[in-house]
């Protein structure tokens, strides 16, 4: 059984304002000060929780970020707090790329996306020019989640990623519909356990 720990990156320029993605590639969103202060929160919920475990297993978590900006700054907050090994080249835990830089034609669709409350069931297969579908992101949770039940990460995992991703990696794992997933909040740190 591997035991994983999903944490959303902490609040970000998008998170503030969603018009910046309209000039700024996704990738290169950073963190605001809030957002420092939810990555802190989080690195200090991990080692509440993850210290007594890894304790029990003899060993520290690896931790795989996302390689784009915010998740990056968001696990050099908790690595501060919380100790253990990195890898940090899995572009597969990125967030769903709709390429909004430059792309009038996407960012309609997105906001069309936000104005439906999120609803993954009406624009799953609504394709971003550059960029994917949610089923395409879907099948990176999938591929995710089969690595880690293969054992290749260890037993203790820390992912830092992002809030539609890491809401497709449950509903993969609970085997449920996207759409009951909450979505999570900057910087929740969501345990889950991987048989």
């Amino acid at each position: 059984m591997v035991k994983l720990y999903l944490v959303r990156h902490g609040e970000s320029e998008a998170n503030v304002n969603h018009e910046i993605m309209r000039s700024k590639p996704d990738s290169d969103i950073q963190l605001t000060g809030k957002g420092y202060y939810d990555a802190l929160s989080a690195g200090l919920y991990l080692k509440k929780y993850m210290e007594d475990y890894s304790l029990k297993i003899d060993y520290p978590p690896l931790f795989l970020i996302s390689p784009w900006k915010r998740a990056q700054q968001t696990y050099k907050v908790i690595s501060s707090v919380v100790s253990g090994h990195k890898r940090d080249d899995l572009s597969l835990i990125h967030e769903h790329e709709m390429n909004l830089n430059g792309h009038s034609g996407n960012w309609k669709k997105f906001i069309e996306y936000r104005n439906s409350g999120w609803d993954t069931t009406k624009y799953y297969d609504v394709k971003f020019q550059g960029g994917e579908t949610l089923r395409e992101m879907r099948n990176r949770a999938k591929k995710f989640v089969n690595i880690l039940k293969s054992g290749e990460f260890g037993m203790l995992v820390v992912a830092v990623s992002h809030g539609q991703f890491i809401k497709e990696v449950i509903s993969v794992v609970k085997k449920i519909h996207p759409n009951s997933v909450q979505h999570p909040a900057n910087g929740q740190v969501i345990e889950l356990e991987i048989k």
